[in-house]
């Protein structure tokens, strides 16, 4: 599909005016839905909304290799259309600094309204900034502005278990990906991986095991879970299900054509040695 800035706006311009449908089906077009999703239109998408609390608008983007786009039309009556050919394109800033810029606004100066407490620097960090009450506030209030119920992302869940990981608290550590894991019953592979690493990287290595384990059960195809796996019983020193786990991974990596095969056979090689 080809279009050019001047149709989308003239587009975007045809459903603010009801040229092109009427009142009423534009109304249901805008309609929320499942995670603030629409019909063709996102409604304060969360990644946008946690960035940008005070933009509440209606927003649809598109991407190919070597393509992005964005139309985003926010409440205020702005609306921001760009093509790229260049991606990835930073999307939430660049629409952010747009509207800041066309509402007189400095984005240097700009300071977001609604904060979550720090997760990504230490405990101490996280409790000074008010703890899991703070954190669930947070997520309410960006809840009220986006109209819809923003869950915490998985990302976010990693995050907040590493900083009691790495203080030892295995129990609160524990906790959190259950919650994790009961709010996203199917979370990415890579999400899990980053668990599993986590947990490696402080050397509790039945509870890396355990959740490279997790990962090949919801990921039986994927190299890189074996590949995950045999690390993990690499370094806990048991050889031999390390060597079982790497040659599984060279074994999918080639029926699947994986681009890391290089990769996996090089840990199979060096683990057989």
């Amino acid at each position: 599909m080809y279009s050019t800035v001047d149709d989308l706006w003239k587009w975007r311009q045809a459903l603010q005016k009801n040229t092109l449908l009427s009142a009423e089906l534009t109304e249901r077009m805008t309609r929320l839905n499942l995670a603030g999703y629409c019909y063709g239109w996102f409604r304060n998408h969360e990644t946008f909304i946690r960035r940008y609390p005070s933009g509440s608008m209606y927003h649809h983007g598109g991407a190919l290799d070597g393509f992005q786009s964005h139309i985003a039309a926010y409440d205020d009556g702005i609306t921001i259309i760009f093509l790229s050919n260049v991606n990835p394109v930073n999307d939430i800033t660049l629409l952010k600094n747009l509207h800041l810029v066309a509402s007189g606004m400095d984005p240097e100066t700009y300071v977001r309204d609604i904060l979550r407490p720090e997760i990504e620097d230490d405990l101490a960090s996280y409790l000074d900034d008010g703890g899991r009450a703070a954190f669930d506030q947070y997520y309410q209030a960006i809840s009220e502005r986006a109209g819809y119920k923003v869950l915490p992302s998985p990302l976010a869940y990693v995050e907040l278990m590493v900083l009691y990981l790495q203080e030892d608290k295995m129990q609160e550590a524990e906790e959190i990906i259950g919650e994790l894991f009961s709010l996203y019953k199917h979370p990415a592979e890579s999400t899990i991986n980053r668990i599993g690493y986590a947990f490696l990287g402080e050397e509790k290595y039945d509870h890396a095991i355990r959740y490279f384990r997790k990962n090949i059960e919801l990921y039986p195809h994927s190299p890189n879970c074996y590949d995950s796996l045999g690390e993990a019983y690499q370094e806990s020193g048991n050889e031999a299900l390390a060597v079982e786990n790497f040659s599984m991974a060279v074994k999918l990596a080639k029926q699947y054509e994986d681009p890391g095969i290089k990769y996996y056979s090089k840990n199979y090689h060096q683990a057989t040695q």
